[in-house]
């Protein structure tokens, strides 16, 4: 019986089978090398747009806006259209932007009115977090002019950054030197004088609290799935426009994402 005729077909179907797979495995690594280069270019391009997002806050820094915004409350003039590429959105959200204004009569402390009672905002999530208070100290200032936080009949001192612009006129900045223990919700806080100086109490905030957090979008404004990335930066604040009298530093977050 003459194999031959047998073995050459069956040497034909092997070469069929090995050009089948060649052809299979050559699919498969054109189409690998095509979503990686895909991947690969979409990632470089958030992450071009997330840097354009930090040199718009460096700018926003560099002019002064940020400071504005936070010391006169008006974030409606922070505009990153203008410097963001065509189809793309961004938040700022600017800790610690919120406050408790203080108003009325006993706003104003002295030997005779020692203590003034401001709530706080709902906190959200409490914990050990300092108390910073603004007060214009309104006399010539006796020693270091000095404030304190009551909290649940624990009082808690305060250090201070002033700024001198008259003998009637001392801006003051006071943070608690130690955190002070909140819950969730809305606490009542006694800012206390050193019983010696005259100060009014403009605004009081806690620190680090999400509920003093002001953003210039809404979160119903950033879409889950269109959210491209966020970063953060800090950033001096002053006591007036001049910007001569240091107030103290800051942090802005930005979210960038597809319109």
């Amino acid at each position: 019986m003459n194999l031959r005729p047998l073995r050459k077909k069956k040497g034909i179907i092997f070469a069929l089978d090995g050009a089948i797979a060649a052809t299979v495995i050559l699919i498969m690594l054109v189409n690998t090398t095509y979503y990686f280069t895909s991947t690969s270019r979409e990632s470089l391009s958030q992450t071009q747009v997330i840097k354009r997002g930090y040199d718009v806050i460096s700018m926003f820094d560099e002019s002064g806006q940020l400071d504005d915004a936070l010391r006169n409350e008006n974030f409606a003039d922070i505009n990153v259209y203008d410097f963001l590429p065509s189809g793309y959105n961004m938040s700022i959200d600017f800790h610690d932007g919120a406050r408790n204004v203080c108003s009325g009569g006993d706003c104003a402390l002295s030997s005779s009115n020692l203590k003034t009672s401001i709530n706080t905002l709902s906190l959200v999530s409490g914990g050990n977090l300092h108390v910073q208070v603004n007060a214009k100290i309104t006399n010539a200032p006796s020693r270091t002019p000095s404030l304190g936080i009551g909290l649940g009949g624990t009082q808690y001192s305060m250090t201070s950054i002033c700024a001198s612009k008259g003998i009637n006129d001392v801006d003051c900045t006071y943070t608690t030197t130690v955190p002070v223990p909140f819950t969730t919700g809305v606490s009542l806080l006694n800012v206390i004088a050193d019983g010696t100086n005259n100060f009014q109490v403009n605004w009081l905030k806690v620190l680090d609290d999400p509920a003093y957090t002001i953003s210039t979008r809404t979160e119903a404004e950033i879409p889950d799935d269109q959210f491209i990335g966020s970063g953060e930066r800090w950033y001096a604040g002053f006591d007036d426009d001049s910007r001569e009298y240091f107030e103290g530093m800051h942090k802005a977050r930005f979210r960038i994402w597809l319109q």
